[in-house]
């Protein structure tokens, strides 16, 4: 099953973007860069950040008690689907929770989809929100690094992305209210795979009789439309292509 990457908050108000001149501006002109966005929910009281994907893990929690800005540093458990097509370790930072949020997490906590991280806060002095930056892979170091124009920056071993790149937007679970002119690709429907292929066989046909699917032309091309393979004609390459999916069970049932 995919691991699709959503917007992580219930309510989008998105209230500073990358190019920001109060704040974010340095971060995406200067040597290293990351693209944050701060968060402001629906402006009442303080709202979840949410598990983005299937899995994360709790890296590294920095600031509680006044030695610096609340953050906390995250990965994900597994890889993840993002909005640009790509594949993935997902990492990222969130900033500004308050210390009583944090001090309920730990260091190797792992949180599931559905589950809150951690809420907006005013720590370091701002206004309720919450900064949030996001990239592929690994977190790289510490997780941060100052760049050229003194901004702390997310270093991830994949690079860093804007939000918008990452994450899909589930309109079950996300409001948009203020989206600041950043669009989302919408959470894809539920997709449904065709059993997985365990077997040896080279064919096609074959692969389909084993995992009990009807293995007709007809069907295969229906198949083949399903998975992305344009005008099928029971080719070898094109056979090939859906067998070597089949045999990861990421052949998608039409």
């Amino acid at each position: 099953m995919s691991n699709y990457v959503t917007y992580p908050m219930m309510n989008m108000r998105i209230t500073q973007l990358p190019t920001g001149t109060t704040s974010h501006k340095p971060h995406t002109t200067g040597t290293p860069k990351d693209y944050p966005i701060d968060e402001g929910g629906k402006n009442t009281g303080r709202e979840a950040v949410y598990c983005p994907c299937d899995e994360i893990i709790i890296k590294r929690i920095y600031g509680v008690g006044g030695n610096g800005t609340n953050t906390v540093f995250f990965e994900s458990t597994s890889k993840c689907d993002f909005a640009d097509g790509t594949q993935n370790y997902l990492c990222g930072l969130i900033t500004h929770s308050n210390d009583s949020d944090l001090r309920r997490l730990k260091e190797g906590q792992k949180i599931q989809r559905g589950e809150i991280i951690c809420y907006e806060g005013t720590d370091g002095g701002v206004g309720m929100h919450a900064h949030i930056s996001l990239g592929k892979g690994r977190l790289k170091g510490n997780g941060w690094t100052q760049n050229n124009k003194k901004k702390w920056v997310l270093t991830a071993s994949g690079g860093t992305f804007k939000v918008e790149q990452l994450c899909y937007l589930d309109p079950t679970f996300t409001k948009v209210i203020n989206a600041k002119g950043l669009k989302f690709k919408t959470l894809p429907s539920k997709v449904e795979y065709l059993p997985k292929y365990e077997g040896k066989s080279i064919s096609l046909v074959d692969g389909l009789k084993a995992v009990k699917v009807d293995s007709s032309f007809a069907n295969r091309k229906k198949i083949a439309t399903a998975n992305g393979v344009k005008n099928y004609l029971g080719k070898s390459k094109q056979n090939t292509q859906l067998l070597n999916l089949l045999k990861k069970g990421k052949c998608v049932k039409p």
